[in-house]
This record gives structure tokens, C-alpha cells and sequence, in this order.
């Protein structure tokens, strides 16, 4: 089993902490790899030179905003998970989260619990897919 590409976006040190912490003691680390950005344009340039299959990213940020990397994460790999963590939204934003095919938003203040269940429920998806695909991908012997 290869280990999962997940990227975590916040231009928030809190954030980030927060979210580092229920990564790095609540799932098993063996199962992922897991890259931290707080420049949302450095997020931006890996999502777009990788296959990642989780992405965590905030909504609101300086410069590219996290529409944009769901959107660069999901023409990338359409299989690609993405939670979405923003201390408010408008219904307009999540009306285009949901059109670009964002899995969960979390609002704020973060809630360490539910973010670790959205997160394996997101890998358990991401394992789906794979496994699904595997199935299709295999040559069938005549």
C-alpha cells in the first residue's frame, strides 16, 4: 500500500498547528505523506507537479485563495479529496466548493475530533477509488 500524498494549506500558524497536531498523533503517520505550506502559491505549484489524494486547505488566504487550489487539486486527480477549514463562508462559496467537488468544510474554531474523522473518512474514500480503479486497470485473462 503506497503512502497517501496529503497537503495541508494555512496561512494561519494556529491553523496550521492545530491541524499538524490532529495529522501527526491521531492517524497512523506510516500511511502518509504529508506536506505543510503556508505560502497558499508554493501549495498551489506542488498540488500542480503531484498526484496528492487529500488536500487540506484554507478557504481564505493571501494571494491564491483555497477556491483556487480545490479547483487545481481536482483537475489534477478528480479522485482527490479535499476539506476545506475557513472561520466563515458565504453561500456563494460553498455553493462553488461543492461544484468543484470539495468532500467537507469545517468551520471554525476547529474541531480537532471531527476534523480527524472527516480526514478518515476522506482516506477511507481515497482507498475506495484506488481499489476500484485497481479492479478496472486489471488485464482480464480470456
Amino acid at each position: 500500500m503506497h503512502l497517501l500524498q496529503v497537503v495541508v494549506v494555512a496561512h494561519d500558524p494556529a491553523s496550521m498547528r492545530s491541524i499538524s497536531i490532529v495529522l501527526d498523533r491521531s492517524l497512523d503517520r506510516g500511511l502518509l505523506d504529508i506536506r505543510y505550506f503556508v505560502d497558499s502559491a508554493d501549495a498551489l505549484d506542488w498540488i500542480q507537479a503531484s498526484n496528492c489524494e487529500l488536500v487540506i486547505t484554507a478557504l481564505e488566504m493571501p494571494g491564491i485563495d483555497g477556491l483556487r487550489l480545490v479547483r487545481a487539486a481536482k483537475q489534477g486527480n478528480a479522485h482527490t479529496q479535499v476539506i476545506v477549514v475557513s472561520p466563515q463562508t458565504t453561500s456563494e462559496q460553498l455553493d462553488e466548493l461543492a461544484e468543484l467537488g470539495a468532500c467537507d468544510i469545517l468551520l471554525q474554531p476547529l474541531d480537532k475530533l471531527l476534523l480527524r474523522e472527516l480526514v478518515e473518512q476522506a482516506i477511507a474514500r481515497i482507498r475506495r477509488w484506488q481499489s476500484a480503479l485497481n479492479q478496472v486497470r486489471k488485464p482480464v485473462l480470456v
